[in-house]
């Protein structure tokens, strides 16, 4: 039986996929249809002869430009009433979270908050700002509130952010963008 062999592009595709997936070998396998050992071989350095640098940055860039446009997509879907209609707000957040997540793992950016020295509020309004700022990128501007809901759906045992969604700490949404 002859060894199956792999262009660089599908090696590079895996591994970035794989980093995408914070290094769960299985749902990367099942993600591509390759074999598990082939691409923890891949990800140890092994068998990968001809993925540059180049090649992975040139791949990392068209799923990064993959993923804007699938965030643009829920973003879009999240402001229209028939799309809403059609499927809960919740799934549109979630999978434009998951991408958001995505996006930031790909950039070398983080995708957490990561600094617990931080009072609540400091960190509920960095999270805010980033929310903001990724719609703002997209095209969309929303506002405080509208953030703190998407926040909420995605951590709703969060009772910071009740304060932000019922507009008692609101605050202009330029405003905070700008801190």
């Amino acid at each position: 039986m002859a060894k199956k062999t792999y262009t660089a592009e599908q090696k590079a595709n895996a591994l970035i996929l794989l980093a995408t997936n914070k290094g769960n070998l299985a749902r990367t396998a099942r993600d591509t249809g390759l074999p598990r050992k082939t691409i923890s071989a891949w990800a140890k350095g092994k068998h990968i002869q001809g993925v540059t640098p180049e090649i992975m940055q040139s791949k990392t860039d068209e799923i990064v430009e993959k993923l804007d446009r699938n965030i643009a997509l829920y973003l879009e879907a999240g402001a229209d009433e028939v799309k809403i209609a059609k499927a809960s707000l919740k799934d549109i957040s979630i999978a434009m979270a998951v991408s958001l997540d995505k996006k930031q793992l790909l950039m070398n950016r983080p995708t957490q908050i990561m600094q617990t020295s931080q009072t609540d509020r400091a960190r509920i309004e960095a999270s805010i700002r980033l929310v903001m700022q990724e719609c703002l990128a997209q095209g969309v501007e929303i506002g405080v509130g509208e953030a703190a809901r998407l926040l909420k759906q995605q951590l709703p045992n969060e009772p910071a952010l009740d304060e932000f969604i019922e507009g008692e700490l609101l605050e202009e949404p330029k405003a905070l963008l700008a801190a």
